[in-house]
């Protein structure tokens, strides 16, 4: 399942600072239907993707074997920054489904990525 924490993280840094533009896709292991009730919750720049048979999750070699509380295969949590562009211009695996990136340490990422030059 999502991180419930990490997005509502991600959701109160991107509110603090002011962002509009950063469009946040998380990918999670569940059944869309489990993840409509925390949908509502979020805020419009995040949105989830259900990847219930981990197909996304397996193509990015992100799957954490047996991580979710019930046994269940679940994905790694990933942070990947595509820029305007279309560049990949940031990304970082977690080793472990327990390791997080800060949400302030992702927004930066974007942020770097969103300051960049453009060609």
């Amino acid at each position: 399942m999502v991180c419930r924490a990490e997005l509502r993280g991600l959701g109160a840094e991107t509110e603090a600072r002011g962002l509009r533009d950063p469009v946040i896709l998380a990918v999670a292991s569940a059944p869309a239907r489990d993840l409509a009730a925390l949908q509502a919750t979020l805020p419009p720049s995040i949105r989830l993707l259900s990847d219930p048979e981990l197909k996304a999750i397996d193509a990015y070699d992100l799957r954490h074997p047996r991580g979710a509380p019930d046994g269940s295969d679940i994905a790694r949590p990933a942070v990947f920054v595509v820029a305007r562009d279309g560049r990949l211009a940031f990304a970082r695996a977690s080793a472990s489904a327990l390791d997080r990136m800060p949400a302030a340490q992702a927004l930066d990422a974007w942020a770097a990525a969103d300051a960049a030059p453009r060609r």
